[in-house]
């Protein structure tokens, strides 16, 4: 029986090719969840938001230097994540990048509760495989304190 598929340089092994295809006909499936357990503080530079507790990562996509997820397959990715922020700023920014550029983002205002909770889930379409996510933070002045809690996971959809 052939152990690859192809006859080129190119030819992959059979178990990889069969394992690629069953993955992407499961239905969504968590591919990565990341804890927060340290504080930050950011400013009026976005920044990307430390996750550095893996939880689960199925294809080793998370870097806790960076922060950064790698998609490990191309096809669309359910993201979701919820922080704890602390603002002296009235306008607070927090949302999703995709390879750096902006992809989704979430903006409030409010100077009366400094405190707020922020939950984010959304859908990325067609993302290409070795692309990667981010979650960023930053304020319109003065700075932004993140607590120790928070979560962020990302499905295969």
């Amino acid at each position: 029986m052939p152990t690859n598929i192809g006859t080129g340089p190119q030819d992959i092994p059979l178990n990889q090719f069969l394992g690629e295809m069953a993955y992407r006909d499961a239905n969504p499936r968590v591919v990565m969840v990341a804890q927060k357990n340290t504080g930050m503080t950011l400013n009026t530079s976005a920044t990307a938001v430390q996750f550095p507790n893996t939880v689960v990562d199925t294809h080793l996509g998370l870097s806790n230097t960076n922060s950064r997820y790698t998609v490990p397959y191309s096809g669309d990715y359910l993201v979701m994540f919820h922080l704890n922020v602390l603002s002296n700023s009235n306008v607070t920014n927090i949302g999703i990048r995709i390879d750096g550029a902006g992809y989704s983002n979430y903006q409030i205002s409010d100077t009366n509760h400094p405190r707020k909770y922020f939950t984010m889930t959304s859908i990325v379409p067609n993302l290409q495989a070795n692309q990667y996510i981010e979650i960023h933070a930053y304020v319109n002045t003065g700075t932004l304190t993140m607590d120790n809690a928070g979560n962020w996971m990302v499905y295969k959809m």
